[in-house]
């Protein structure tokens, strides 16, 4: 039984570094003028009409931007929200570094006891960096 804890152990951190080497070399994003994002360029630029500080403040992250929400773990449906907002606002590598650390959380964290619902609680107001942080080697 040891051995297989362990062994789930190696591949749950393995997943985890390969995510997140993946996620560090390729979460940079193009910044040409293109269709796509001419609209959010136009936004975001200083000099466009109502641009200003306090609207940005205000505004949605920017896609990638997403591991900078926090997560509300006050119920485990709030919490599988957050996760599901998150999602939409990071890139794909990025989301699932987040979720190999929950993952790797669920199993070594003793408060959490395997617990999703007690996971939650304890993840509540953290953002998904501070939740990746979290993860001791």
């Amino acid at each position: 039984m040891n051995m297989a804890k362990r062994t789930l152990g190696i591949l749950v951190a393995l997943a985890f570094c390969m995510s997140y080497a993946i996620a560090s070399t390729t979460s940079t994003t193009a910044t040409a003028e293109t269709p796509e994002n001419a609209a959010t360029t136009a936004a975001i630029s200083p000099s466009a009409p109502g641009s200003g500080a306090e609207e940005k403040k205000h505004a949605a992250p920017e896609f990638g931007e997403g591991m900078q929400i926090p997560v509300d773990g006050t119920s485990l449906d709030a919490f599988e929200q957050s996760l599901a907002t998150i999602k939409t606002k990071t890139t794909s590598a990025e989301y699932t570094t987040l979720v190999n650390a929950i993952d790797y959380l669920m199993v070594y964290n003793i408060a959490a006891k395997r617990d999703r619902t007690k996971l939650a609680a304890l993840l509540n107001g953290k953002t998904g960096e501070q939740i990746v942080g979290l993860v001791e080697w």
